[in-house]
């Protein structure tokens, strides 16, 4: 049983008629998967940030030719593209540590933070002010990856900072 939640990973202990797992109530072990996953999903992307700041020291320590055979060496032995490992490098060099902290402690109303393709977006502005305002909006609002794609292009177009 996981003391956090009082649920436990054997999913014959529990079925829907019974109302509660384990003698915890169903709201109660809900919560408390939705707490986990929302751990993994936050911890996710700190991961992919660490990548990111990884690889962008990388890349900055070795200008030469070797710098993109590392960078595909890099990029097999995470098992991602080369154009994913320089997205999280990106995502590093435009938005500090203490920025991208600020940006997971928002939650939407289902408590999960924005995605890592939300991030992508966000660093493609150049302010940082706007790209706080527009962090707020994809949880608050909410916003899907097309919607804030689409507000950044509208920004754009009108000539507002982005």
């Amino acid at each position: 049983m996981d003391a956090a939640n009082g649920f436990t990973s054997n999913a014959a202990e529990w079925h829907p008629r019974q109302g509660d797992v384990g003698g915890v109530s169903l709201a109660t072990a809900v919560a408390g998967i939705k707490d986990r996953l929302t751990a993994i999903a936050v911890d996710a992307m700190r991961a992919r940030y660490d990548l990111g700041v990884f690889v962008y020291r990388v890349r900055a320590a070795d200008h030469d030719a070797s710098s993109a055979e590392v960078l595909r060496r890099l990029a097999k032995s995470f098992e991602m593209h080369t154009t994913a490992l320089r997205r999280c490098a990106r995502v590093a060099e435009v938005m500090s540590p203490e920025e991208f902290e600020t940006l997971l402690s928002h939650r939407g109303q289902d408590g999960m933070p924005a995605t890592w393709s939300h991030v992508e977006l966000l660093v493609e502005i150049a302010d940082p002010e706007v790209r706080r305002q527009l962090g707020r909006a994809v949880t608050s609002e909410p916003l899907s990856v097309r919607a804030l794609a689409a507000r950044i292009r509208t920004r754009r177009k009108t000539g507002l900072a982005a």
